[in-house]
């Protein structure tokens, strides 16, 4: 490998090679550690200093605050103090842009910083120990920000929940709920506040809207048994633009279960193999809880 190339002259350099000359072991392991952006483990400053694994960690003990711990990994100080400022200035933008979102997501965090997963997942758990951040749902963002929604972006909010309500089961196009002042930032967080349903890219529900045709899909399927998309749009009274995307979101929302039985087997040897019920039966295997709906013919 050929070594490393420095300027003539350099007093920096100079100062280095006089150091690692010298029996300053902390000061040679501060300094490479200094020049790496992400840290190192151990056993690699040690390789980077020519000194035994045991001196290295007893150097690394010697800095004491100068050495931030992630995980295995070690950084310099000044070198974790720019991760943070860099983390405080990447959530600030975001929440700017995006003021009605409660963070950025972590792993679009985790790359804005181009940070590995395991050294990301480590600095999250200390910037959330330390109080520079807030993680929600996968969600990080700086301490009391995030959701930040203005009077106008409220109004605007009230206004199109409103009209969807009043719309019931024929739910305004695209253009109509623009009008109302209906942006993808503000549907977005209608969508994760859970007062509005999207059943399509340009097809939105009240959620008030969305549980009564739930309910009443349910009932009839339960007085009636299994029916087809045609049946149903009847019952509810709608058009196909809408029942069918609205039957099959319900068709893959997970059905509520009871919790399964124990199945003990035959009672003895001398009866015949009892079948398991249908609870102790693997996922694919088990008859579907509720009747599915049947596309016209």
């Amino acid at each position: 490998v050929a070594p490393r190339r420095h300027r003539r002259r350099d007093a920096a350099v100079a100062a280095a090679l006089q150091r690692r000359a010298g029996d300053d072991l902390g000061a040679t392991v501060a300094e490479a550690l200094a020049t790496l952006r992400l840290g190192a483990e151990p056993a690699a400053i040690a390789r980077a200093v020519g000194a035994g694994r045991s001196e290295v960690d007893a150097a690394l003990h010697g800095l004491g605050d100068a050495v931030v711990g992630l995980g295995p990994r070690r950084l310099a100080a000044s070198r974790w103090e720019e991760l943070r400022e860099r983390s405080r200035a990447t959530l600030a933008a975001f929440h700017a842009a995006e003021p009605l979102r409660a963070g950025m997501p972590r792993e679009e965090w985790r790359s804005r910083l181009r940070l590995p997963g395991p050294l990301g997942a480590d600095a999250v758990h200390r910037l959330v120990a330390t109080g520079d951040l807030v993680e929600v749902d996968g969600e990080l963002g700086l301490p009391g920000r995030g959701r930040s929604v203005s009077a106008s972006a409220q109004a605007a909010a009230d206004g199109v929940v409103a009209l969807l309500e009043a719309r019931r089961l024929d739910p305004p196009a695209a253009a109509e709920l623009r009008a109302a002042g209906l942006t993808p930032q503000l549907q977005r967080h209608l969508v994760e506040s859970h007062r509005v349903v999207r059943l399509g890219p340009d097809l939105l529900l009240a959620a008030s809207v969305h549980a009564a045709a739930r309910e009443r899909v349910e009932a009839h399927l339960a007085a009636h048994g299994p029916a087809t998309v045609a049946q149903l749009r009847d019952a509810l009274g709608a058009t196909r633009r809408v029942v069918v995307p609205l039957l099959e979101q319900l068709d893959a929302a997970p059905a509520p279960s009871s919790s399964p039985t124990p199945w003990s087997g035959p009672a003895s040897a001398s009866t015949s193999p009892a079948a398991p019920p249908e609870a102790c039966l693997p996922p694919w295997a088990r008859p579907c809880p509720r009747p599915r709906c049947r596309s016209s013919p």
